[in-house]
């Protein structure tokens, strides 16, 4: 079953049948609030230029040509030069791209961005990122691992690789992960989505208003 993206209180989330499942993205940024302090319109801003980062990726994984090249935000571009300096480097070929993952189990869901091989190290899957590369990135990895493995059970992974598509230099900065570290982190990701529920209902408490006695 093929989820379908919601928004509840302008987070991403995920219709699973009747079922909500948080976002793997929405549970690290409302836990760890990597981007806490940052004015509302950088984001809205870099979260663009990211969009269009992974949009013309997807194109060119998909051999259309890059039209109207030159209209592109510089940052785009050079993001796109970094992919394609990236690609040629290792071999990679892309196997799927956006590929939706599901996990049933911790109840979660989101949308990897590329799993591909590359002929010295097999295939594995990758996410691109063109803004700062943070530590949760890894989270992130992480959890998309687990949701492929589960979602697609017959796809091997050899490997998991964030990288660091630099738009102001138009350099890549990749950073691989075996299995057995993703399996590490994944742990990490479990404790994230754990705090990210008990939130959720201490959130519920305190709109629900003062509680003088407790409910028994």
């Amino acid at each position: 079953m093929c989820p379908s993206t919601v928004e509840i209180e302008g987070k991403r989330h995920y219709e699973v049948g009747e079922e909500d499942y948080v976002s793997v993205t929405t549970a690290i940024n409302e836990v760890l609030k990597p981007f806490a302090g940052v004015p509302a319109f950088v984001l809205k801003e870099h979260g663009e230029i990211g969009d269009m980062v992974h949009s013309r990726i997807v194109e060119l994984c998909k051999a259309k040509v890059l039209k109207d090249w030159w209209d592109y935000d510089q940052r785009v571009r050079n993001s796109v030069v970094a992919y394609e300096s990236f690609r040629k480097t290792v071999y990679l070929h892309p196997i799927h791209v956006e590929v939706e993952i599901v996990n049933h189990e911790y109840k979660y869901a989101g949308r990897l961005d590329q799993y591909s091989r590359i002929p010295s190290m097999g295939n594995g899957i990758l996410d691109w990122k063109s803004g700062q590369l943070l530590p949760e990135a890894f989270f992130q990895l992480a959890a998309y691992y687990k949701g492929l493995q589960v979602t697609h059970p017959n796809l091997k992974i050899d490997f998991g690789c964030a990288v660091h598509l630099d738009k102001h230099t138009g350099q890549p900065h990749p950073y691989f992960l075996e299995p057995s570290q993703l399996e590490y982190f994944f742990e990490g990701f479990v404790g994230i989505l754990s705090v990210y529920r008990q939130l959720q209902e201490l959130n519920l408490i305190i709109k629900s208003g003062d509680r003088w006695k407790m409910n028994h």
